[in-house]
Formats: C-alpha cells, sequence, structure tokens
C-alpha cells in the first residue's frame, strides 16, 4: 500500500495532465525514488503550466496583431481622404503596441522633405514624438539609412523612439514613428510596426496614383472647356475671362489671372478668385523685367514655379495676397513673341 498508493496518484495525475490539467500536482513523502519521482513530475507540470500559458500568451498577441493589420488595411481599402485613412491606421496599431503617440510623415514631391500628415495620442506625448531632437534623429536615420530597418533612438528623459519606413514597390513614402516609455520593442512588435508601414505605403501610393489620374482627367477637361471657349467666345475681354474662370474650377487653384503686355508693362486683364472676386478690384500692373515673377516671365518667356515666393526675392506681394504659397507663372506665345503670362 505504501508504494501501490503513491503510484495510483501518479498516473491518476498523468491522465490529468494529458487532459489539459497542468495544475495536478503529486504528493508522495515515501523517502525514496517514489517521492523522487513525484518531484520530478511535479516540476515537469510546473513547466508544462508555464510553457502553455506562454503559448496562450502569444497566440493572443498573434490574433491582435492580425486584428490590427486588418483594420489598417480596411482603413486603407476604404475610399476615403488619406488624412483620415492615416489616422485610423495609427489608432488599432496603439491599442496592440500601448504607445504613448504615432505620427506619419509623407514626404512632399515638391520638397523632398517629410511633412508630418497624421498622429495620435495625447499632446504633450504627440510633440514628444513630433518636435523633439530625437524626432529629428529618428527621420534623419530612417531617410538616410539603405536599408528599410527600423530605427530605435532611446532619449536622456527615458522615452523610447521607435520609427520604420513607409513603403510601396521600393519606393520611400514616409515615416512612421511611435514613442513609448515602457521597454523597447521585441522584434515581433518591430516586424509588425514594418508591416503596417508597407500597408500604410500602399495607400499612400494608391491615394497618390488616384490623385494624378483626377489631376490628368481635369487638364483633358480644362483643354476641352478652353478649346470650346475659343471657337465660341468672339469678345477678347469674355474669352480671357472664361478661360481664368475654367482653370479655377477645374485645376483648384486660388487665384488665376491672365496679363497682357502694353507698353513695357503686364497688364492682368482678367482674373479669377482672391481680389478679382470683388467688382472694386484695381487689376494690378508689372514692369516688364524688374517686378515680380510676373515681371520676370514676360522679359525672359520662360515658365516660373516657386514653391515658397516669400523665400524669392522677385516676388512682388499684392493686397489679397497674404495666403499665398506657392505661384506658378506661364508665358502667352505666339511663335516667339510674348503677349502675356498665366
Amino acid at each position: 500500500r505504501r508504494t501501490t498508493g503513491p503510484l495510483r496518484e501518479l498516473v491518476s495525475a498523468s491522465r490529468a495532465i494529458s487532459e489539459g490539467d497542468f495544475q495536478t500536482r503529486v504528493t508522495a513523502a515515501t523517502g525514496d525514488e517514489i517521492e523522487t519521482l513525484a518531484v520530478q513530475f511535479n516540476r515537469m507540470s510546473a513547466r508544462l503550466q508555464e510553457s502553455y500559458h506562454a503559448l496562450a500568451r502569444r497566440a493572443a498577441r498573434r490574433e491582435r496583431e492580425l486584428a490590427t493589420l486588418n483594420e489598417v488595411t480596411a482603413a486603407s481599402t476604404l475610399a476615403r481622404e488619406l488624412p483620415d485613412v492615416l489616422r485610423e491606421s495609427l489608432t488599432p496599431l496603439s491599442g496592440t503596441l500601448g504607445f504613448d503617440a504615432g505620427a506619419i510623415w509623407i514626404m512632399d514631391p515638391a520638397t523632398g522633405q517629410p511633412v508630418l500628415a497624421a498622429s495620435h495620442g495625447e499632446p504633450g506625448s504627440v510633440q514628444s514624438l513630433v518636435a523633439s531632437p530625437g524626432a529629428d534623429q529618428l527621420r534623419t536615420r530612417l531617410l538616410g539609412a539603405p536599408t528599410d530597418s527600423p530605427a530605435i533612438i532611446v532619449r536622456p528623459e527615458g522615452r523610447i523612439l521607435i520609427g520604420v519606413p513607409v513603403v510601396a514597390r521600393g519606393r520611400r513614402l514616409g515615416i512612421l514613428g511611435v514613442v513609448t516609455r515602457d521597454q523597447a520593442p521585441d522584434g515581433e512588435q518591430l516586424q509588425l510596426m514594418t508591416t503596417v508601414g508597407q500597408q500604410i505605403g500602399l495607400a499612400v501610393e494608391s491615394h497618390q496614383l488616384f490623385a494624378d489620374a483626377s489631376r490628368r482627367a481635369d487638364l483633358f477637361r480644362l483643354i476641352a472647356d478652353v478649346g470650346g471657349h475659343i471657337t465660341s467666345i468672339h469678345s477678347l475681354p469674355e474669352l480671357m475671362s472664361a478661360i481664368v474662370e475654367s482653370i479655377h474650377q477645374r485645376l483648384g487653384y486660388e487665384r488665376v489671372a491672365i496679363g497682357l503686355i502694353e507698353d513695357g508693362r503686364v497688364v492682368m486683364k482678367a482674373g479669377a478668385g482672391g481680389g478679382w472676386d470683388h467688382a472694386a478690384q484695381q487689376p494690378p500692373t508689372f514692369v516688364i523685367g524688374e517686378q515680380g515673377l510676373i515681371g520676370w516671365t514676360a522679359a525672359s518667356g520662360e515658365s516660373l514655379l516657386v514653391p515658397d515666393v516669400h523665400s524669392d526675392p522677385r516676388y512682388v506681394p499684392l493686397a489679397d495676397s497674404d495666403g499665398t504659397c506657392s505661384e506658378l507663372v506661364v508665358p502667352l506665345r505666339t511663335g516667339t513673341s510674348v503677349l502675356g503670362v498665366l
């Protein structure tokens, strides 16, 4: 009985473990090999229980990660504005990784620099991510790296900044960054961020392609509009007004104007948007070769695109142009002669 009792208990415990009850333990104070066997059995049960819980935690984590990717994919495939897609991509990532703040920068095609497109989190944490020296280091490291590897920067105040590139088909379109006070993410979390960065990259690329296609469609409609105006309107002032209005509506420029050369000056004859909407607007004039981007284009006969007018000394601000950021000036030609500007 002293021997068979503990053995029966071991057999019963083995059956319980085989059915998934890893909490089962055996007590056998026999002072011999059976007690040693019971001790080893209990250690084995404890390790199995720990392994089972670790697998359960890992499975739950994988489930959360898959749910995150599904939410990001759903957000990126719906027909909506890109800023909304980016913000909704950060929300599920926050729940999975538990970061304090997240942000997405998208490369500006005109300047080649990253521009903040979306953020998520408490204002103070967002500020630490987008405006701290660590944020500059993060962007510099990611944009200068030849590979698409994640970047991790530990700040002296204890914050940890993590970033991955936003890529699509080998093109680097932006940066996905997060900040946390917890321990640095492990390999699986970095892989999740990298995958989300790729998913966001596909969304950005799709929206850019759609925007380009829409822009081309607007250009074709504009060409048709102008062709129709030229053949149907015989008054020059009416024709110029119709053309600038079509450009204003089709392409969405804030201000559009046409000026003609008269006695060494460009005299603006027709316009849409801005001050042109007011009946009392006095058409401005520009001395050719001396005043403004318009005067420069009239003198050179070359098109001019200035992304930031306030950094160009040739720019002459008008009374209604406080909000102007960029300006495009195109010469109106007939043969080798410049008749005016658009």
